[in-house]
């Protein structure tokens, strides 16, 4: 029996191309991904630490690769602290050191701010968590018209209005120095068009949204009369003493500034294609970008700057019911409802969510050291972590000026330092 001969050879010289064209295609992925990581890099931490200096101990060898640059942690209790420690440069070019005063960015920890404002107002008798949105912010139209209607400020603070996220066009909602600080309300008035679709009916399921947040800020706006930055500042940061932080680098902040920093991967490609990374990147040092001042659009969800020193005096209001220095800001009952469970976490930014619900703004869960409510914020150049134990009366602080602390945005760091808390 003849065969075509010709034939199978050419066949066979076409499996050969294909078979390299596949393997040229597997070795420049490889190489991608080598130049370009797609996974944060680790952050390697004892599996049971005995002590802050075991752990410390790992924390300066990430910093002496650069895995952040920087970090800040503290663990707080009613009266003072437990154990604060700083390790490595606010500045990669300079090597400045980090200190208590250095400045990072806190990103979502902000929302809890927001929070306080909105409980703040209630108390005032200028709102009420029950009122529904619309009282407030008449334009606020979803793509559900009833849910419109409907959704409370409760819902929004709870993550369970059923607003979905923003997405990844969040990352370009940032400005830089010389440009205005938007006005919230019609920030919102701009965006909410494109982003006023729905995971769920309000009170049903709780999913994380910033644009819930972004919408809580012109509430408070028209609550309180005057703009959200401004009412944050005088009702919050000044009683509180927290003159290191604001909204935008004052000229002593500045002084201290942990410098934004991030690694050369794959979400540096992706971020170019929202940012103006001309504008954002200061310097590139030691294989990374260094950020220029990046200010967030949306201040009632990731606005806040400040030392780790000003954070501790914030939650240690909260840690003491509501007072500071002997002066009340907030009812203990308020501060004692923000840890209450409301609606189970169906989505959120916590790792494993398995069992995690939101009180007011916090996500809770329980744990061998109590209940815990955690809250954290990650952006470009740094992230930023908190636990509040409310029963044990203690809280732990986590801050770095890199995009990456771990794979957990330093929750794990903190829930090691919160086992070892007296």
């Amino acid at each position: 029996m003849e065969t075509d001969q010709p034939e199978a050879g050419h066949k066979m010289r076409w499996q050969h191309i294909a078979i390299s064209i596949l393997v040229i295609l597997i070795l420049a992925i490889g190489a991608f991904v080598l130049r370009y990581p797609v996974m944060p890099p680790q952050l390697d931490l004892p599996e049971q630490a005995s002590s802050y200096e075991e752990i410390g101990e790992k924390l300066q060898q990430a910093v002496e690769q650069n895995a952040p640059p920087g970090i800040a942690v503290s663990v707080i209790d009613r009266e003072g602290i437990q154990y604060a420690a700083e390790y490595g440069v606010a500045d990669v070019a300079s090597g400045r050191e980090i200190t208590r005063q250095s400045v990072f960015q806190w990103w979502s920890l902000t929302k809890l701010f927001t929070m306080v404002a909105i409980v703040e107002l209630e108390e005032q008798g200028k709102l009420s968590l029950d009122d529904r949105v619309q009282q407030y912010v008449p334009f606020f139209e979803l793509e559900d018209k009833a849910a419109s209607q409907s959704i409370t400020i409760k819902q929004l603070l709870s993550h369970s209005s059923g607003l979905k996220d923003v997405g990844p066009a969040i990352l370009g909602w940032v400005h830089f120095d010389g440009d205005p600080h938007p006005n919230q309300t019609k920030f919102l008035a701009e965006k909410l068009p494109e982003h006023n679709g729905m995971l769920a009916a309000p009170g049903a399921e709780g999913h994380y949204s910033n644009m819930g947040y972004l919408v809580l800020a012109a509430v408070i706006e028209k609550a309180a009369g005057v703009p959200y930055e401004q009412y944050v500042t005088e009702a919050i940061l000044e009683p509180l003493g927290m003159d290191r932080t604001g909204f935008a680098y004052s000229d002593l902040m500045a002084e201290d500034e942990a410098i934004g920093t991030h690694p050369r991967d794959f979400m540096s490609l992706l971020a170019g294609q929202f940012v103006d990374m001309d504008r954002a990147i200061r310097s590139h040092d030691a294989g990374m970008m260094s950020f220029n001042h990046v200010y967030s659009d949306q201040k009632g969800a990731t606005g806040l700057i400040g030392p780790i020193e000003d954070l501790e005096k914030f939650l240690r209001l909260l840690l003491n019911g509501g007072v500071h220095d002997g002066q009340r800001l907030i009812t203990a009952q308020n501060v004692d409802r923000m840890v209450q469970p409301i609606v189970a976490a169906a989505s959120s930014p916590v790792p494993d969510s398995e069992g995690v619900e939101f009180g007011l703004s916090f996500y809770l869960k329980d744990t061998e050291q109590g209940k815990v409510a955690i809250h954290g914020g990650g952006g470009m150049g740094h992230v930023a972590m908190i636990r509040l134990y409310p029963d044990a009366g203690k809280a732990v602080i986590a801050l770095a000026n890199s995009t990456y602390l771990g794979r957990t945005m330093g929750d794990e760091l903190a829930a090691k330092l919160g086992a070892i808390a007296r």
